[in-house]
């Protein structure tokens, strides 16, 4: 780990997500966290789960409309 320039801190301020709150009646609400994070005009990012447990949870990514689910934890 190694501390940030003041100029490194401002590119990356520049890069960062922007993210948006689903509107409750959108499709992709009902299967989200209700939140979504925009990485281009054609990518972006949301996390699923099939219950509350941590074991379940899914990023899914989306780059022109094709979804892939990355599973962050597997349960045993």
């Amino acid at each position: 780990m190694s501390e940030l320039t003041g100029k490194e801190y401002a590119e990356y301020l520049k890069k960062r997500f922007e993210y948006s709150y689903l509107d409750p009646s959108d499709e992709l609400y009902q299967k989200s966290s209700g939140l979504i994070i925009t990485i281009s005009g054609s990518e972006y990012v949301y996390l699923t789960f099939q219950d509350w447990k941590v074991s379940t949870i899914n990023v899914v990514y989306v780059q022109n409309d094709k979804e892939t689910v990355y599973s962050v934890f597997t349960s045993k």
